[in-house]
């Protein structure tokens, strides 16, 4: 008897040791935003620089895709990342590809490689497609202000002490010109991108330590808006 439960035992370790169990785990990747046509065309999904990706499009992740039953379109599949270094307090110069929304960016760093999502530091714009407040006070507006502003432009990006954001997004400030003192109020105003967000009422501030090298200023920045009555300050939110 002893000798047979032994022998049924190991059987049940053996068939432990093959069986592939499910699993629901989703990892990182599953999060990560692709886009799809609004008619399906193709069941694929695609990086956001993809040449075959035309027409209305749609954005979701790559699980939401999969689930769906689209795969991976060949073409962009076989993008590179780009192989540049980013450091803190570093400036580089990059192709703006999409418009998110009035704080949050696609660039691209290097020809034909992976776009980067890049969210604009020390501000933040009402939101045009957040899943539970959808588009709020002032968003659409300061959408178009940036799509008008920085689409398919080429753009400076400096980066503040902490580079990337949990989301694995680039966290930056953005020039419209390369900076000649990165310190100097009136270059700021003139050519820094986030400033403007603040001056013209399109943002509020929003500091995230440790990203704080203008915190100070930005502050000013949103007060001057606020009593010229700018943007969303000169605005009454409807109910």
């Amino acid at each position: 008897m002893k000798k047979l439960l032994s022998i049924i035992f190991l059987l049940l370790l053996v068939c432990a040791v093959y069986v592939d169990f499910p699993t629901d785990t989703v990892t990182a990747d599953d999060e990560e935003t692709v886009w799809i046509t609004a008619s399906g065309a193709g069941q694929r999904y695609h990086y956001e620089n993809c040449r075959m990706l035309r027409g209305d499009k749609i954005e979701i992740t790559i699980a939401e895709a999969q689930e769906q039953g689209f795969t991976p379109c060949r073409v962009c599949k076989e993008q590179p990342e780009h192989s540049v270094d980013i450091q803190p307090d570093s400036l580089h110069f990059v192709r703006v590809i999409r418009i998110i929304d009035g704080d949050t960016i696609t660039v691209e760093l290097q020809n034909e490689t992976r776009p980067e999502r890049v969210r604009l530091i020390g501000i933040d714009a009402p939101e045009i497609r957040h899943p539970q407040r959808g588009v709020e006070f002032f968003g659409i507006e300061a959408s178009d202000f940036t799509t008008e502003s920085l689409e398919n432009r080429h753009v400076w990006l400096q980066f503040d002490v902490g580079v990337r954001d949990r989301f694995g997004r680039l966290l930056a400030y953005v020039w419209t010109e390369k900076p000649i003192d990165e310190d100097n109020e009136e270059e700021i105003r003139d050519k820094m991108f986030n400033a403007r967000l603040l001056l013209n009422g399109y943002a509020q501030v929003m500091t995230i330590q440790p990203n704080s090298r203008y915190a100070d200023l930005f502050v000013e920045f949103q007060r001057e808006a606020r009593e010229e009555g700018k943007g969303l300050w000169g605005e009454e939110e409807k109910e």
